[in-house]
């Protein structure tokens, strides 16, 4: 028979992995909050500016009447110079209809002033129709808002739980025999606040656990400051 113990740690500070979240977050956007970091593709930066949106409505403009082009030809050679979007989210093929969807969306590019017409704009301009939640941390100050396509992929509770820190840190340790004072360490284990901690547990380590076996949970219930002294003589 093995007892278990699952032991809560203080969470120590660890530097933000970049990389990491910007792969989970793939051709989401974050911003928003001024008081927090944004994280912005630079395509998505060049639709939330108003200047490039008028930019690229003049070019359009100058393609269709000086030039004599083609609407589908004159939108798809500005929004390629314009924005590098990523393909999974860019459209394959224009159409006549697609391309007077986004030349009307450019006219009134002044209307994208909220998060729901900003979605408006995203959708029009990419092939996937977009939306936006409210993502939030411990306090009330802590959120911020994220802009997401149309893709079963996209985690948002992760998103949101690797943004702000919000997970809890626990040391796994068996003990196999009588006494109290002896345990293995097993593994570390990283628990996010929307996750249930048994089912982490059970997944980690379901395999292991045997009939008989028992499972402690230790949580932190607090912290104590122990004075410490030094000695030394003095002169009175």
């Amino acid at each position: 028979m093995t007892k278990w113990i699952i032991q809560e740690e203080a969470n120590d500070y660890i530097p933000f992995d970049d990389v990491y979240f910007q792969d989970l977050l793939g051709n989401c956007a974050i911003c928003g909050n001024t008081d927090y970091r944004d994280f912005t593709p630079e395509w998505f930066d060049v639709l939330t500016d108003s200047t490039q949106l008028e930019y690229m409505l003049d070019d359009i403009d100058h393609f269709i009447t000086d030039l004599g082009m083609p609407i589908t030809q004159a939108v798809s050679q500005t929004i390629d110079a314009y924005l590098d979007l990523p393909v999974a989210i860019k459209q394959d093929t224009i159409t006549p209809e697609n391309a007077q969807v986004i030349y009307d969306a450019l006219k009134n590019q002044y209307y994208y002033s909220s998060s729901e017409t900003l979605c408006q704009l995203l959708s029009d301009m990419t092939s996937k129709n977009w939306y936006h939640t409210t993502i939030h941390g411990y306090c009330q100050g802590d959120w911020n808002e994220l802009y997401y396509p149309d893709d079963d992929t996209i985690n948002i509770r992760l998103i949101e739980s690797q943004y702000f820190g919000l997970y809890r840190d626990y040391s796994v340790h068996t003990n196999d025999f009588d006494d109290e004072n002896y345990y293995d360490f097993v593994a570390s284990m990283r628990v996010y606040d929307f996750e249930d901690f048994k089912d982490v547990f059970k997944n980690e380590f379901g395999d292991l656990l045997k009939d008989g076996d028992t499972v402690e949970m230790r949580h932190i219930k607090g912290y104590t400051q122990v004075p410490q002294y030094k000695s030394e003589t003095i002169e009175l």
